[in-house]
């Protein structure tokens, strides 16, 4: 199993969720994993299992001012930089920055 922090920079309470690579190859699907964050919040979450530890991408919504406002982001071809950000990093900042959400990464 693996786990990475999750830390929400925006105004806005949000759903994530995970998508968890089965094995290396970015075709392969084994699973989601659902949270939410509130504004400002901060919590580290599992997923995965022993063998699949690897993120093929995420999903961040947030209802707000009577609107959904979302992003999705995933891995087609592995050492992307998506790739690359999402299995390398250990702690991941989402802010939103005139007017969508932007993930940034680091360790």
């Amino acid at each position: 199993m693996a786990a990475k922090t999750f830390n929400n920079q925006t105004q806005k309470d949000l759903r994530v969720t995970l998508f968890v690579r089965a094995s290396e190859n970015p075709a392969n699907n084994a699973g989601q994993q659902r949270f939410d964050l509130g504004r400002g919040q901060s919590q580290t979450i599992a997923y995965g299992d022993p063998v699949n530890i690897y993120l093929n991408g995420i999903s961040l919504a947030s209802v707000s001012d009577g609107s959904i406002v979302g992003e999705q982001e995933f891995v087609i071809t592995r050492g992307s930089e998506l790739d690359n950000q999402l299995n390398m990093n250990s702690v991941v900042n989402i802010s939103f920055p005139g007017g969508g959400f932007q993930i940034n990464c680091a360790n």
